[in-house]
């Protein structure tokens, strides 16, 4: 959190006003079948929506996973429904870089306790990576539903907050 909070202070604190900070991030933590357990392995439910049925959403299914801050992560059912399928290269899409970066939705654990989450990686697919593995990160914001934005979303005439 604590590069977050830097990027957003370096970055955008000067347009705090625009910034809806009660809108939320979801964490989603359901998981996609069974209970928790510190020794078995089980899968979030992401990894159903994502891996198995290619359904994402944009619904946080549980209130509790809801948390408030100015800046979170893009989740994997964002980056999912800009292109990024998982198991499937894809070059073309908005939020494709070329580089591994992790989203915040949890993908689940192994038998062995190692924490996995999804992240997009170098050839554009979301896939599920060991939470020890250096990425980078894909900051994202909810902005105010008053602002008004001019441009027309392309690189040489991009979207301005006014």
């Amino acid at each position: 959190m604590n590069t977050l909070n830097t990027w957003y202070n370096s970055k955008l604190a000067s347009y705090a006003d625009d910034i809806d900070t009660n809108v939320g991030f979801c964490r989603d933590r359901n998981l996609q079948s069974g209970n928790w357990s510190s020794t078995g392995s089980h899968n979030y439910a992401a990894y159903g929506r994502l891996v198995s049925a290619k359904t994402p959403t944009l619904e946080c299914s549980n209130t509790n996973d809801i948390y408030t801050t100015k800046v979170g992560l893009i989740t994997a059912d964002e980056v999912s429904m800009a292109g990024g399928v998982y198991g499937t290269s894809n070059s073309s899409y908005y939020l494709y870089t070329g580089q591994y970066y992790w989203t915040m939705s949890p993908s689940g654990f192994t038998s062995t306790g190692t924490a996995r989450v999804f992240c997009v990686i170098s050839t554009g697919n979301l896939s599920s990576h060991h939470v020890a593995y250096a990425r980078g990160v894909r900051p994202v914001l909810n902005l105010s539903a008053d602002i008004t934005l001019t441009g027309e979303g392309t690189q040489s005439n991009p979207y301005v907050v006014s």
